[in-house]
């Protein structure tokens, strides 16, 4: 901490890899971010649940295979051409 030196690491995986919170306990919410966001499983995560999206979501939103545009974002537009509390269209 003292030299201020950043740390990456990078990895090749099919949706496993083990956790590094035992050594970096900072690492918790950014492993449960990758798992939220990319379905990237960790073995041995303390607490390995969703972090930013509704728990009932289907699927991982920032994987190539998720759709891209699926669901429309809800703005003040987008309710005057689908009504109000309609954001499937």
């Amino acid at each position: 901490m003292d030299e201020h030196v950043w740390l990456r690491i990078k990895v090749r995986t099919d949706e496993q890899v083990p956790s590094i919170t035992s050594v970096f306990s900072g690492a918790d919410w950014y492993e449960r971010e990758v798992y939220d966001l990319f379905g990237v499983r960790f073995n041995g995560h303390p607490n390995l649940t969703r972090i930013m999206m509704p728990d009932d979501w289907e699927g991982h939103p920032l994987r190539k295979d998720h759709p891209v545009g699926g669901e429309p974002v809800d703005f003040t537009v987008t309710r005057e051409i689908y009504g109000t509390g309609d954001r499937r269209g």
